[in-house]
C-alpha cells in the first residue's frame, strides 16, 4: 500500500507521516519545489506518474483570525485549487481512495452545540474565516459527490482546532495555542507585566493533538464503509481566557492576562459532536495538559536549534519594532539621510508641521496595506530561499533574503520620514528591491528549477510594485 501524504512538512502532514512510518506503510511525499498543488497540470501529471493507492489531502493554506481576515482571497483560492486538483486528479489517475481533511470551521457560526455532522450548511458561517470554510466545504462536497457518482471511496474528516509538534509560532498569523505559547514565552523572557489576548476571552474552543488526528485518519482508512464526512475531536472545550491561563501556567509566566474586546472573537463556541467516529471504534488518547507540555518543549527545542518555523515570518523581527538594522542598512540609511540634509535643514516649526502631516490616517492605512502585502509575499520568498539553501546554493539564498528584507525595511523606515518627498524616496528604494527580487526569481527558475510557484510570486511582486508606485504618487 502506497499513500500520498500532501503537506507532509506541515504540522498535520508530518504527524501523518510519523504514523505511516510507525505502521510500516509506504508514504509518498512531494515538497513545494517538486509539486505546486495549485497547478492542475502538475498535480494531474504527478498522480498519473506515481499512482498511489490512497491520497490524504492534508495540504492547506491555514492561519488564525488575523491571517484569515487579512488575506481571504488567498485562503479561498489556494484551498479551492488544492482540493479540486487533487480530487479530480485522483479520479483521472484511477486512485480508488482519497481522505480529505477539512476543519470544524465548516459548520455554522450559531450551530447547535456540540456540532453534529448534520448541521452543515444549515445557517450562515462565521465571517472571519468564511473564505477558508467555503473552500473546505467544497472539498468535502466534491468527495461526497465523486463517491456517489463514480463509486470511488472518497471521504472526509473534519478535525477540531489542532496543535502539536512543528506548529507555526508566529504571534499574529498562527492559531491560538502556538501564538499564545510564543507570546507568553517572550513575555516571561522580557519580564513583561502583562499579555493581551484578542477579543473578550469568552469564546470556547476544543483542541486535538495532531498525533491523535493522525491515528484517527488511519483508523478511518481501515474502514470498508466510512461516513462521507466525520468529526474528529475530543468532545470537551474551554474558554480562550482559561486556555491563556493554562498556557501561562505551563510556561511559568506570572504576569497579568488582559483581554482586548475591540478585536473579533470569532465563533462563540465550537465543540464537535464526536459520537459518530466513536461509534466506529476511535477515541482520542493524549491528555490536554500533557499535549501542552509537549508543545512547549517542541517550541523550546525549535527555538534553540534555529528551526522555528516562524523565523521567516519575523524577517529580522520586521525591523519596524526592533530597529535592528544591519551595518549595510545603516550605511544606506546614512547616505539617504545625507541626501535629504537640505530638506532637514528647514526650521523647527516647518519640520514639526511636516511630522504632523506626513503620516495622516490615510497615509498610515495605505502604508500598512503596502507593508502587509510585501510582508505576506516575503513569507513565501523566505521559504523559497530555504529551498535554494537546501540545494547548496548558499550565495543565491543569502542574496534573495537580503533583497527581500530590503523591500519591507525600506517601507518600514520610510514611515518615520519627516517629509513626503523623503518617504517617496524610501518607497522608490523598496520598489527597486522588488525589481531585484523579480529578476532573481527569473534566473533561479531558469537555471535551477527550484520552485513551481515562481510564476505566482512574480505576479505578486508585480502587484506590490504597482501598489508602491500608486502610494508614491499620493505623496508627490
Amino acid at each position: 500500500m502506497k499513500i500520498f501524504i500532501t503537506g507532509h512538512r506541515g504540522m498535520v502532514g508530518s504527524a501523518l507521516l510519523r504514523r505511516a512510518n510507525a505502521l510500516n506503510i509506504e508514504a509518498l511525499t512531494a515538497s513545494r519545489s517538486q509539486l505546486d498543488l495549485t497547478s492542475q497540470r502538475d498535480v494531474f501529471d504527478f498522480l498519473s506518474q506515481n499512482a498511489p493507492d490512497t491520497v490524504i489531502i492534508a495540504a492547506a493554506k491555514v492561519g488564525g483570525i488575523h491571517a484569515n481576515s487579512t488575506y481571504p482571497a488567498d485562503f479561498i483560492y489556494e484551498n479551492l485549487a488544492i482540493a479540486a486538483n487533487l480530487i479530480e486528479g485522483s479520479r483521472r489517475a484511477g486512485i480508488p481512495r482519497v481522505l480529505f481533511l477539512g476543519s470544524s470551521c465548516i459548520y455554522p457560526k450559531l450551530a447547535p452545540q456540540p456540532m453534529p455532522e448534520s448541521c452543515l450548511l444549515t445557517s450562515p458561517l462565521e465571517p472571519t474565516n468564511e473564505a477558508y470554510a467555503i473552500a473546505k466545504i467544497a472539498g468535502l462536497k466534491m468527495c461526497q459527490h465523486y463517491r456517489a457518482q463514480h463509486g470511488l471511496l472518497y471521504h472526509s474528516a473534519m478535525p477540531t482546532n489542532l496543535y502539536g509538534p512543528g506548529d507555526n509560532y508566529h504571534a499574529e498569523n498562527s492559531h491560538v495555542i502556538p501564538a499564545l505559547i510564543r507570546r507568553f514565552h517572550e513575555a516571561k523572557q522580557n519580564n513583561a507585566p502583562s499579555v493581551t489576548i484578542w477579543g473578550t476571552g469568552t469564546p470556547c474552543r476544543e483542541f486535538l493533538h495532531t498525533d491523535d488526528l493522525a491515528e484517527a485518519c488511519f483508523h478511518l482508512l481501515s474502514l470498508e464503509n466510512p461516513p462521507d464526512w466525520v468529526n474528529v475531536g475530543t468532545g470537551t472545550d474551554l474558554s480562550i481566557l482559561d486556555l491563556a491561563k493554562l498556557i501561562a501556567q505551563t510556561i511559568g509566566y506570572t504576569g497579568q492576562i488582559l483581554t482586548d474586546p475591540t478585536k473579533p472573537d470569532g465563533t462563540p463556541k465550537k465543540l464537535l459532536d464526536i459520537s459518530l467516529i466513536q461509534s466506529t471504534g476511535w477515541s482520542p488518547k493524549i491528555p490536554f495538559q500533557k499535549g501542552l507540555n509537549e508543545a512547549y518543549q517542541d517550541f523550546l527545542a525549535s527555538l534553540s536549534s534555529g528551526e522555528l518555523r516562524a523565523w521567516s515570518l519575523e524577517l529580522g523581527a520586521w525591523s519596524l519594532e526592533l530597529g535592528a538594522w544591519s551595518g549595510e542598512r545603516r550605511a544606506e540609511s546614512g547616505e539617504r539621510r545625507a541626501e535629504s540634509g537640505e530638506r532637514r535643514a528647514e526650521s523647527g516649526e516647518r519640520r514639526a508641521e511636516s511630522c504632523k502631516s506626513i503620516m495622516n490616517e490615510s497615509f498610515r492605512f495605505q502604508n500598512l496595506q503596502v507593508w502587509q502585502r510585501a510582508a505576506h509575499a516575503s513569507i513565501e520568498l523566505f521559504e523559497l530561499a530555504g529551498e535554494i539553501e537546501a540545494q547548496k546554493h548558499f550565495r543565491w539564498a543569502e542574496q534573495l533574503r537580503s533583497a527581500v528584507l530590503s523591500i519591507t525595511n525600506n517601507i518600514a523606515e520610510g514611515s518615520g520620514s519627516t517629509s513626503k518627498s523623503e518617504f517617496a524616496q524610501f518607497l522608490n528604494y523598496s520598489r527597486r528591491s522588488v525589481y531585484e527580487v523579480a529578476n532573481m526569481l527569473i534566473i533561479l527558475e531558469k537555471e535551477f528549477q527550484v520552485s513551481a510557484q515562481t510564476h505566482n510570486l512574480l505576479a505578486e511582486l508585480e502587484e506590490i510594485s504597482r501598489m508602491i508606485s500608486a502610494f508614491r504618487k499620493t505623496l508627490l
